[in-house]
């Protein structure tokens, strides 16, 4: 059985130094996330839907994310 794993978002200042190198722009965290774990929640979605071109530009910025398999 696979398991999938990830938090509920990742913009979070926090992880910089820890999961996010102190270097790396807040434009890519997304993607320095989707290199260590398989799923995010998008609890934005919650308050207003995100737009269909949003969800077409995190899954291309993201093409491991939702893989159990890696």
């Amino acid at each position: 059985m696979a398991v999938i794993v990830g938090t509920s978002g990742w913009q979070y200042a926090d992880w910089r130094g820890v999961l996010y190198p102190a270097g790396v722009p807040q434009r890519v965290w997304l993607e320095t996330y989707a290199a260590v774990f398989s799923a995010v929640e998008n609890n934005g979605a919650f308050y207003r839907l995100p737009r269909r071109e949003t969800f077409e530009t995190w899954r291309e910025r993201t093409p491991g994310l939702g893989r159990a398999d890696r």
